[in-house]
């Protein structure tokens, strides 16, 4: 990221990679040469997705060990920022603060990406301070996010996917597959419905039907990614109010995807199925047993969920905001 002529388009470091988004848009940009993006990835994600760099730090347990991985990591950072147009930020936290700033006082431009539950705990006043723009993953974000001034207001960018031109051929060999992936870290209990995802499957199972539950959890994203593929329906976050990254990967593979949805955000037309833990079962059941059903939803909401995520798509969408930053 150095050499840039005033021909050239702009550099943007991306620091952490929540949710593949960093990488999903580094893709889409490039594609289109809108940006000459670095992403960088700050936590030990032990998903592993497409960073170009990932840092580890297992090692950092005592206070002075992570005194020392703080101080590393942004001098580290800041040799990287000095050398971009535009600091794109996934991850909340001081060190990310404090390059923020040091970077909004180089001239850099900043942008804040919010992805959840920082948000909705409230622990995002000081990001949004100091920020060029903010953007969220998801629509139910913007209720907790306020901001003064007008360039300033939050924006909604759907998470990006490669979206195939068409729909996947499904798969067809039984039993019939209902996949539901969900985080074990207990900060997110209430957010995924798992129990009663599980609860509900086992009911249907019991009434005679061939179906099985397959819970992802704890896998590399790629190895979760061959699961998803393998299934029929997916069952995303019950209690969120919005669908996440695990339902637009399947609807990318043309799975019937339930989730979630506020009846605030209903307008939204979202590409899935809405449900809740009351109507789930039901839901349930007429997929299960009507495959033509399944067909014709699943093609339904490929068309819908390429329309508003194809990488291509958002990566449009996030050149304009880089490009009025820059204006």
């Amino acid at each position: 990221m150095s050499g840039k002529t005033p021909a050239d388009p702009p550099r943007v470091l991306h620091l952490g990679n929540t949710a593949n988004v960093a990488a999903e848009l580094r893709n889409g940009l490039k594609s289109t040469g809108a940006a000459e993006c670095l992403v960088v990835e700050t936590q030990d994600n032990k998903l592993r997705f497409d960073e170009d760099i990932r840092l580890s730090w297992d090692w950092a347990t005592s206070r002075l060990a992570r005194a020392g991985r703080h101080l590393s990591e942004l001098i580290l950072l800041k040799n990287l920022a000095s050398e971009a147009d535009i600091v794109h930020i996934h991850h909340t936290g001081q060190v990310m603060n404090v390059l923020a700033k040091w970077a909004q006082m180089h001239g850099k431009r900043i942008v804040r990406h919010f992805h959840g539950h920082e948000v909705r705990h409230g622990k995002v006043s000081e990001e949004v301070r100091f920020a060029d723009a903010v953007l969220v993953s998801t629509p139910d974000l913007l209720r907790y996010v306020r901001a003064s001034q007008p360039r300033r207001q939050p924006v909604w960018i759907p998470n990006p996917r490669p979206f195939p031109d068409s729909r996947p051929e499904p798969a067809l060999s039984p039993p019939l597959r209902i996949v539901h992936a969900h985080l074990r870290n207990p900060v997110y209990a209430d957010v995924f419905g798992t129990e009663s995802i599980r609860a509900a499957v086992s009911r249907l199972a019991g009434q005679g039907y061939d179906v099985m539950l397959d819970e992802v959890s704890g896998l590399t994203h790629h190895d979760a990614m061959k699961r998803y593929r393998a299934c029929h329906i997916a069952v995303d976050k019950l209690r969120i109010g919005w669908y996440g990254a695990f339902g637009i990967e399947c609807l990318s593979y043309g799975l019937p995807v339930l989730a979630g949805v506020s009846k605030d955000l209903s307008v939204l037309q979202p590409p899935v199925l809405p449900t809740t833990e009351e109507t789930l079962e039901e839901t349930l059941e007429e997929l299960v047993m009507d495959e033509r059903l399944r067909e014709r939803v699943g093609q339904e909401l490929f068309v819908r969920g390429r329309a508003q995520h194809d990488t291509p798509i958002v990566a449009a969408r996030v050149s304009e905001i880089y490009r009025d930053l820059l204006a």
